[in-house]
């Protein structure tokens, strides 16, 4: 989280709106402003095992806890990416989504060879 927090004005400048939401309650998301430095939208206090399952997330039920999950919508609210982890790897980071962007952005521009 802290990484995608040092890449808002990238992202931003590509015309992304970073929002984080968080299955912790009041208290748990002030330590994660804390930690990470957050300055985004926080969501807080979802539904953990409802969350999980409408938007059928990883639940680790020894642990009580939601893995990662990253969604990229476009402006009419569909996704256009989705990326869920069941553990701690697998999870999109920053310098790869603003890649993936820029080769979405380079392949709907017009070419300009002859």
């Amino acid at each position: 989280m802290a990484a995608f927090e040092a890449s808002r004005q990238a992202l931003a400048e590509r015309g992304l709106t970073l929002w984080v939401v968080s299955t912790a309650d009041a208290e748990g998301s002030r330590r994660l402003v804390d930690e990470t430095g957050l300055t985004t939208p926080l969501g807080v206090g979802l539904p953990l095992e409802a969350t999980a399952e409408t938007l059928g997330l990883f639940y680790e039920p020894r642990r009580h806890i939601l893995h990662a999950a990253s969604f990229l919508f476009d402006r009419d609210g569909r996704v256009e990416l989705a990326v869920t982890s069941t553990g701690a790897v697998g999870r999109l980071m920053p310098d790869e989504l603003l890649r993936l962007l820029d080769f979405w952005r380079s392949k709907r521009q017009p070419s300009t060879k002859e």
